[in-house]
C-alpha cells in the first residue's frame, strides 16, 4: 500500500510539473506575441467611393492611440482620434475605448481582433464584431505616422 501511495503522489507532482510547464510556456507565447504588437500600425482600406486609413499605436505599458481618417469622393474628410488600453489574451488583441475625440466614452465599448499572425512588418488579424468576420491587415509604420 505504500509503494501504491508513493506512485500515486510521484504520478501528481509530475502533473503538477508538466501543468505548470504548459502554462509557463502559454504565458511567454502570450507574452512574446504581445511585445511584437507594440508599435505603430497602419490599416488602408479603399471601397465604395471611401479611402479609410486607421494608424494605431500601442504602448508597452497597455494604452493605445488611434487616429482614424475617412476621405470621401467629394472631398469631405472626418477624422477621429480614440484613445485607452489594449491587452492580448494570447488570441485575441483587444482595445477598451476610454475616450473618443478628447470626451470619456459612456459605458464599455471594445474592439476585439482574433490575431492571425504577426511579424515584424505585418499584423493579420479578422474582426469577428462585424458581419461576415472581416479580415483586417495592419503594416508597421514609423511611430508619429499620421493618418
Amino acid at each position: 500500500m505504500r509503494n501504491g501511495r508513493r506512485i500515486w503522489l510521484i504520478t501528481v507532482w509530475l502533473w503538477a510539473v508538466a501543468l505548470a510547464a504548459c502554462n509557463d510556456a502559454d504565458t511567454q507565447r502570450r507574452d512574446a506575441i504581445a511585445g511584437r504588437l507594440v508599435g505603430t500600425w497602419l490599416e488602408e482600406v479603399e471601397g465604395e467611393g471611401l479611402k479609410f486609413r486607421r494608424v494605431l499605436s500601442l504602448e508597452r505599458g497597455g494604452t493605445f492611440q488611434q487616429a482614424i481618417t475617412l476621405a470621401a469622393q467629394d472631398g469631405s474628410v472626418r477624422t477621429e482620434v480614440i484613445a485607452g488600453d489594449w491587452f492580448f489574451d494570447g488570441e485575441t488583441f483587444k482595445r477598451r475605448y476610454l475616450t473618443v475625440n478628447g470626451k470619456r466614452v459612456s459605458g464599455i465599448q471594445f474592439a476585439s481582433y482574433q490575431v492571425v499572425s504577426v511579424t515584424d512588418t505585418e499584423l493579420a488579424c479578422v474582426d469577428h464584431l462585424v458581419e461576415g468576420k472581416r479580415n483586417v491587415r495592419f503594416r508597421r509604420v514609423a511611430d508619429g505616422t499620421t493618418p
